[in-house]
């Protein structure tokens, strides 16, 4: 369809226009993708301060060009609407659109893609990295009088110091800068190694089941982030124990709306369930199944810790003879449970019973 040559000489000169922004567009998009790595790489700060204010003043170039060519349609061709009646003019118009609307999706996919440019560093990655550097600082001390090669047998997050065995020089352990930020990274990497867990939860949530059934979901999750965040810093197990009882306190306290010390009952069976049949039975059972010995040891190790989380919330909760009973026939059960738990796995070592017959008992007595 022909229009008047006024528009037909706007619309080109419009198309010619928004090509060049996209244009300038696109090339900056490639310089973006060659130093975009190099500058995530590159940012030292655990929060990636430097390399967001980069994307930031890229995106700002990129929204720049979209002012630009709003500001020229606005000005130049949305007042024209009103002064063209004639027949088909609207047709003219629906094209001047189609021409800017498809100028604005390239301009906000490139934005889009900015973050595809770069390869994060996750959590557990940045983890490897300061634990391989904290070793390799740790095999190489050395007493600075006597050059005897000095045992650190904990995790140190500041100056430290370590007194030589041999010739009692203090001398001081540095570990590396790096080292402070594994207290805050702890909770990152276990949040990312649960991420299928956290999903299921979000499903169980959205899926209208029962308050304490949310509840009990919700303190399962809280309670393996806690085991996550305990093999990430083991010595700080106690520490974020007492986060997890803060976590523990509120949902129940919401969830019952009574004091804590009011229904040993109600605790009770919120410990056991804590415990190995609801968290822990099914992966062991997995990882039997396709034996992954290694990985038994290792969920029974994390089973463990569990117990060790609700041995802390009873001493929490209760005082005086009411708690003392509830430690008791708490730990009555675990201790029948890990004894049984042990004898199985060492009969399967021993191959005095099959692995069929193992699980059969898992999936029946626990």
């Amino acid at each position: 369809m022909s229009y008047h040559p006024d528009l037909e000489n706007l619309k080109a000169r419009f198309q010619t226009f928004t090509q060049k922004l996209l244009a300038k567009a696109n090339e900056l998009e490639q310089e973006v993708k060659a130093s975009a790595q190099m500058m995530y790489d590159e940012d030292t700060d655990h929060h990636k301060r430097n390399y967001i204010q980069f994307k930031s003043g890229i995106e700002g170039q990129y929204r720049h060009m979209l002012n630009k060519a709003r500001d020229v349609f606005d000005s130049q061709i949305r007042p024209l609407r009103d002064d063209y009646t004639y027949a088909g003019v609207q047709a003219w118009f629906s094209e001047m659109y189609t021409i800017m609307n498809g100028f604005e999706e390239k301009i906000y996919s490139i934005i889009k893609g900015l973050d595809d440019a770069v390869q994060e560093i996750t959590a557990e990655s940045r983890l490897q990295h300061i634990l391989k550097e904290y070793e390799e600082i740790k095999d190489e001390f050395h007493c600075s009088q006597c050059g005897a090669n000095l045992e650190i047998d904990q995790v140190y997050f500041v100056s430290t110091y370590i007194t030589c065995p041999y010739c009692q020089t203090q001398n001081t352990f540095v570990p590396s800068s790096n080292m402070k930020e594994l207290q805050f990274l702890s909770r990152e990497v276990a949040e990312e190694r649960l991420e299928p867990m956290e999903r299921q939860l979000s499903q169980l949530i959205e899926g209208g089941i029962s308050k304490e059934r949310k509840s009990l979901a919700y303190l399962d999750y809280r309670a393996m982030l806690w085991v996550e965040k305990a093999k990430v810093i083991p010595v700080f197990k106690e520490e974020y124990a007492k986060v997890f009882y803060r976590e523990f306190h509120d949902e129940i306290t919401r969830y019952n709306t009574q004091e804590l010390n009011l229904d040993p009952a109600f605790y009770l069976s919120i410990l056991e369930h804590l415990g190995f049949k609801n968290l822990m039975k099914p992966k062991v059972i997995q990882a039997y199944e396709t034996q992954d010995f290694d990985q038994v040891e290792e969920f029974i190790k994390e089973w463990t810790w569990l117990y060790e989380l609700s041995s802390f919330l009873i001493l929490k909760i209760y005082q005086g003879e009411k708690q003392k009973a509830l430690h008791e026939k708490h730990f009555h059960r675990i201790q029948n449970e890990w004894k049984q738990m042990s004898t199985l796995h060492q009969s399967l070592k021993d191959k005095t019973q099959s692995l069929e017959e193992v699980v059969s008992i898992i999936q029946k007595e626990f």
